[in-house]
């Protein structure tokens, strides 16, 4: 990144100077289109990125019988969301494909081995099996059998990639099964781990879109919007 200007500064005013160029060189109609598509891209991805960054939980009134593990669950499930969509946002900008915003396990080693772990606690049901006992799942199996997460879930523990670990919890989130209550998974330290797994996410990207304002935007090279196959928004 840029010493001289934070990027968000420094964005504004290559935006503001591509516009002037636009105007003073009478550019077609398209080519102007095109340019402010891109730029509605680009103001997706700061507010998105920028709400990830300063969201610090969930405020409900009092008066709601919510206990404060439950709202602690909702707040880290809402932060990770918002972390998701600003790395798909980022990809979408720069149109790099899709493995550009994989992020491995070997980088994060630890991070990845605490959530094999976490995966693969089980937890106690309210069901029980024909002998009366009540039955005991893990959270990866819980999210087998969501169909729309299996292949999210598949592609870290089979190849490591945090990215997809976190677009399964994302959908849980988003779809409602993404909840703390009655079991003894979301400790101090399990909150810990998943706000990194934001930062690392946050972290990615922020560099991706840094990397695009570097070499394509600060270069004048020219804002092209047509090449969107590559963009995936989940």
């Amino acid at each position: 990144m840029s010493a001289e200007k934070p990027l968000k500064s420094r964005f504004w005013e290559v935006l503001r100077k591509h516009e002037q160029q636009l105007k003073d060189d009478n550019k077609p109609l398209e080519e102007r289109k095109a340019f402010s598509k891109q730029m509605r891209l680009c103001s997706l991805f700061f507010a998105r990125y920028e709400l990830a960054k300063a969201f610090k939980g969930i405020v409900i009134s009092p008066e709601n019988a919510v206990t404060p593990n439950i709202l602690l669950g909702y707040s880290v499930g809402m932060r990770l969301f918002l972390a998701v969509s600003a790395l798909e946002l980022a990809q979408a900008v720069t149109e790099k494909p899709i493995e550009s915003i994989k992020i491995i396990a070997s980088d994060h080693p630890a991070l990845a081995d605490f959530f094999k772990t976490f995966l693969n606690k089980e937890k106690t049901t309210r069901h029980t099996d024909e002998n009366g006992s009540r039955i005991k799942v893990t959270l990866a199996q819980k999210m087998q059998d969501l169909v729309e997460h299996k292949n999210c879930l598949d592609s870290f523990l089979q190849n490591g990639d945090l990215t997809e670990l976190a677009r399964a919890f994302r959908h849980m989130f988003a779809h409602g099964f993404f909840t703390t209550s009655g079991n003894d998974l979301l400790t101090q330290d399990t909150v810990e781990h998943f706000q990194e797994l934001t930062e690392v996410l946050l972290e990615k990207s922020f560099a991706l879109f840094d990397e695009y304002m570097q070499k394509t935007v600060e270069k004048n090279s020219p804002f092209t919007v047509e090449k969107n196959e590559n963009r995936v928004f989940l």
